[in-house]
């Protein structure tokens, strides 16, 4: 842990001026990362999981009559994985596609999506206030499996670096991280006491 450490503060003080190695592993935040990546390891796309993510914010913000709208103009792409598999097992496919909302967030696409939903400007306001917190969840995501893939590194294990870079890149099953456990050395003691 203590190279990871010295890895990723090397890395960020090479390069400040652009932010890109700013990490953020704040355990609220890395809580939030697990949770959808247990999800990913449970078969879900981490897009299904942004997309619930956004869907259930929305219903929670009064925005449902908008997910179908949603759903129909960014739906979920199948994975290849999921033709060959069993019917209990595929992955859900009535889901907005979180990875594309967020990339089209901001955009004239975007702009003229929602004024084909007939979104309002309070409407418009809410639904980015809760692209911002999902996004927010999705950067969390990153800086774990980033930090994963240079802790793996650091250990010599390139396989399970791989893997964690792969769950971001390509959507693959991620690897249970190492670098979110805190190493507990030393030796376990009970005392146990009796009172008569």
């Amino acid at each position: 842990h203590a190279v990871t450490a010295a890895l990723l503060r090397s890395g960020r003080q090479s390069h400040l001026a652009d932010g890109a190695f700013d990490l953020d592993m704040s355990s609220a935040r890395v809580r939030e990362a697990l949770k959808l990546l247990e999800g990913v390891a449970a078969g879900q796309s981490l897009a299904a999981m942004l997309g619930y993510r956004i869907e259930r914010k929305m219903t929670d913000a009064g925005l449902a009559e908008f997910i179908v709208g949603l759903r129909i103009a960014l739906p979920l792409q199948a994975r290849a994985s999921d033709l060959d598999a069993p019917v209990e097992s595929v992955a859900a496919r009535d889901v907005v596609d979180g990875l594309r909302v967020l990339a089209m967030q901001g955009t004239q696409q975007w702009y003229e999506l929602l004024a084909q939903l007939g979104m309002s400007g309070a409407d418009e306001h809410d639904l980015e206030h809760i692209l911002w917190d999902v996004a927010v969840v999705y950067d969390a995501v990153s800086d774990v499996l980033f930090a994963e893939a240079v802790h793996q590194t650091a250990a010599g294990n390139l396989d399970r670096a791989a893997a964690a870079a792969g769950a971001l890149d390509r959507q693959e099953r991620p690897v249970e991280p190492d670098v979110t456990r805190t190493p507990r050395d030393g030796a376990v003691v009970t005392n146990r006491v009796v009172v008569a």
